[in-house]
């Protein structure tokens, strides 16, 4: 019996995938999804432990997403610093040369993104911007999507969605 493959899709079309789909395909082969879509692996060989985003200045970084997400810094040094909650971890590692992203001009790619969900997209809106995030010209969301993109003060994109 041949194993269903993950559907592989560019990034510009991830959000266009229907959301039962995204459940079915979401655990792949020795996994089983929970109510929320999200995998239970049984298989894995791994656990998320942390991402990290690169940044000039991680205490600054983790003020930013701090702020943006309800969650406590539990380690903190010169270089690094932890944010977490019971739902995850996000940290923030202090890269010299750093060179921020420059979507959408692929020059400078951005490589990956967060996107956090809010109840009041435009209440949200005025929170990020006030803690320094930018909005973006490019809006690839507006006006049939479910998202609006942002910069962190790093330049890392970000998006707020809603459903």
């Amino acid at each position: 019996m041949p194993l269903i493959q993950p559907m592989r899709l560019p990034v510009n079309q991830i959000r266009r995938v229907p959301r039962a789909a995204v459940e079915f395909f979401a655990a792949g082969p020795g996994c089983v999804a929970n109510s929320e879509g999200r995998s239970n692996s049984v298989a894995g060989i791994a656990r998320m432990r942390t991402i990290v985003l690169d940044c000039p200045d991680p205490h600054a970084l983790a003020r930013f997403y701090g702020e943006l997400l309800g969650w406590e810094v539990t380690y903190a040094d010169d270089d690094w610093v932890n944010l977490a909650d019971p739902s995850g971890k996000l940290s923030f590692q202090l890269a010299p040369g750093y060179v921020a992203p420059t979507w959408p001009d692929p020059k400078v790619p951005q490589q990956f993104h967060v996107d956090v969900t809010v109840d009041d997209v435009d209440a949200a809106e005025q929170a990020v911007l006030a803690l320094g995030a930018a909005k973006t010209e490019e809006q690839p969301g507006i006006p049939d999507g479910n998202w609006r993109v942002y910069l962190d003060p790093a330049g890392h994109p970000f998006c707020l969605c809603w459903d």
